[in-house]
């Protein structure tokens, strides 16, 4: 059996429950017939009664007895019972299920609900629910509005949950009625899932390759600056060793020029003629010369060494942080919504000027 089928025959089914309820209520009361009350009039008489010609086995009747001569009376016609008027609730209910029936195979559904739902709430026969249900999933074929779904699924529920105490709801209809009820769900969860991709906002954001690139040249730029710290930070060390080495140096030589010139004032340039120190002051001072010489020589030649170093590594990493920090950071690209792209404005050179056409 057919879905449309199915529909006809429930919609068949509740036209006649409310026909017959109409006119169980409007059927009058059987009359009497004409037979029954003449046999009733011509009954025999029973045993213990006699007749006028049929005398009894006490005796004759007299002729002149009036008990024997007066006929019966004959029992009065019952009146006839007037007709009852049809229950107009009924009759209403029944002409908008036909009506909302006519608007169901002309396709017009909301029309269809509306005389549905009327007449439902006149007379609340099952087979309304079923009806209903029908209407909104039909009508959802026309708007494709996923409450149409719902509620189509809640008439069926409940067209199931009052045929189950009915004793002539087959199992074949309920089983078409659950059937309809798991697709109704299905088809509301696709269109659910279908209503949040429409509504999910789309945005236009780097590709994977493009976050990777942009990666790799973050680490290089933090690399970049890592190595700029590094030499910056050798450079200030060999620095200031090499100003460190070049003080110890000067102080060196002046320490020697200072020895040399206490030497020399305390020889006389006559090497004949006694010294004024003593042979033991006289070793400590050219040890000292000799001492402040080679330290002065030493820190010079440190000094020579490490400056030259300290400051190249110091203007080096100089040089490349600044270069580093001049390029800018990348960064993803945040992401935008779909835009139409703007409009081409094209410039056309005419006879009377310029035509700008978009």
């Amino acid at each position: 059996m057919t879905r449309t089928a199915l529909s006809r025959v429930c919609a068949t089914v509740c036209t006649l429950a409310l026909l017959q309820s109409s006119l169980a209520q409007a059927a009058p009361e059987p009359e009497p017939s004409e037979a029954a009350t003449a046999e009733d009039a011509t009954a025999e008489p029973s045993e213990g009664e006699t007749s006028e010609g049929d005398p009894g086995e006490g005796g004759e009747v007299s002729e002149g007895d009036p008990a024997a001569s007066e006929p019966e009376p004959e029992p009065e016609p019952e009146p006839e019972p007037e007709p009852e008027e049809a229950d107009p609730t009924q009759q209403e209910a029944a002409a908008l299920f036909r009506e909302g029936s006519m608007f169901y195979e002309l396709g017009q559904y909301p029309e269809a609900i509306e005389k549905f739902e009327a007449a439902w709430k006149l007379a609340p026969v099952p087979q309304l629910l079923f009806n209903l249900g029908q209407a909104h999933r039909r009508w959802f074929e026309v708007d494709p509005d996923i409450d149409h779904l719902r509620q189509s699924r809640t008439f069926f529920v409940n067209y199931d949950k009052r045929m189950k105490t009915d004793p002539s709801y087959s199992a074949r209809e309920a089983d078409y009625v659950q059937n309809m009820i798991e697709k109704l769900d299905a088809q509301i969860e696709l269109e659910e899932a279908r209503e949040a991709e429409r509504n999910r906002v789309i945005v236009n954001g780097p590709s994977a390759a493009e976050i990777e690139a942009l990666e790799k040249r973050r680490i290089q730029r933090e690399k970049k600056l890592a190595t700029a710290r590094r030499l910056n930070g050798a450079g200030i060390g060999l620095i200031v060793v090499g100003a460190s080495a070049a003080a110890v140096g000067l102080g060196g030589v002046l320490a020697r020029t200072a020895y040399k010139v206490v030497l020399d004032n305390s020889a006389t340039g006559d090497p004949n003629s006694p010294s004024l120190a003593t042979a033991e002051e006289d070793r400590r001072r050219r040890n000292g010369f000799l001492l402040s010489g080679q330290v002065g020589f030493g820190g010079l030649i440190a000094a020579a060494v490490f400056l030259p170093i300290g400051i190249g590594l110091r203007v080096g990493g100089g040089v490349l942080e600044r270069k580093t920090l001049a390029t800018p950071e990348p960064k993803d690209a945040a992401p935008e919504p779909n835009r139409e792209p703007p409009p081409k404005v094209a410039i056309e050179p005419t006879a009377s000027g310029i035509a700008v056409h978009f």
